[in-house]
Order: C-alpha cells, then structure tokens, then sequence
C-alpha cells in the first residue's frame, strides 16, 4: 500500500486508490453489532504484527463492537482477461478485560473470518451475488493468504472483507500485499 488518505473522519484513514464499505447496524445505545460507526482504519508499521511487504499494512479494528467492513478497488481490465486477486491477512479477536491490550491470543471461537473476492463487473457492493469470493480464511494471530480468479467483463472490483460474530475488546484485521 501506498500513501493512506482519510475518508470523511479523521480515524478512517485507508491507502489512497481505495474505498471503504462499512456495514450499517442500528446505533441504539446496547446495540454491539454491526457497527460501522465504530470502525476504525490506519496505516500498520508492525511490531505486532509485522509488515508482510513494503513498509505498511492496513489495520481495520473496533473495540467492543461486531463489526463488518470491506475495502475495494476496481480496476479496467479487458473483456474476457482471467484475473487473479490475494492478500496477506491476519486476525485478532478476542477479550483483553484481565491481561489489556495485545496480551491476548485471537480466540476462534470469535467466528473471526476474511476472504478476498472478484466483481466481474465492477461492482462497489460486497453484499452483491455477483462477486466470486475465495473461501473464508481464519488467520488468527499468524500471516496467511487466500487468492480467488474470475474472468473480467470490463471493469474488476478487487474486495478484501472481514467480520467476526463478538464484540470482543479487541475485533482486528490487518491486511497486506494486496495483489
């Protein structure tokens, strides 16, 4: 990833050429889940993890809330061209209450998952039915890669999404290499 440009808030901070999907629940005061408000983006320089590839990875998180979030670039590809999309993702999600921040081992049970998908038809929506996704990926506290191929209708939108089922204290994504 390159530079890193705000999006509308100043704790929304992703790499510049992307945009940001945040899924929308209810704000009422109680409601833990899907809570895009709470999301927060910045640019990653490691230790804890560290970089993949170049000097910076991205990090989604939100502390005690469930949330479900994606970033997406689309790109003009020719009609008929087989592409291929990955990334390196790694995931924490669990509750930090007796040890604080970091000392804790992402928690599988958390439902926390990340998987990369292709629009071949340049779409911005993840929750389309269009999109041919790579199986989900559970990386919890360790670097792993999932790819997916489509054939372009014109434009490709490359995603990268991550949710997780708890509002843990501690709900992570960190995304590098992007290919």
């Amino acid at each position: 990833f390159g530079p890193y440009t705000g999006r509308g808030r100043g704790d929304l901070t992703i790499p510049a050429g992307w945009n940001v999907w945040l899924g929308q629940g209810s704000t009422e005061d109680g409601n833990f889940f899907n809570r895009g408000d709470r999301v927060f983006g910045f640019p990653h320089t490691g230790p804890g993890p560290d970089v993949v590839e170049g000097r910076l990875a991205l990090n989604l998180n939100g502390s005690f809330v469930q949330f479900n979030a994606a970033i997406y670039q689309t790109v003009a590809v020719p009609a008929g061209t087989n592409v291929r999309a990955e990334a390196a993702l790694q995931i924490k999600v669990c509750d930090t209450e007796s040890g604080g921040p970091g000392f804790c081992g992402s928690d599988p049970s958390s439902g926390g998952q990340v998987r990369v998908g292709i629009d071949p038809n340049g779409g911005v929506d993840p929750q389309s039915g269009g999109i041919i996704w790579s199986p989900w990926l559970t990386p919890h506290d360790s670097w792993n890669r999932t790819s997916v191929e489509a054939t372009s209708n014109g434009n490709v939108t490359v995603f990268v999404y991550a949710t997780q089922d708890k509002p843990y204290t501690n709900n992570q994504v960190w995304i590098d290499d992007v290919k």
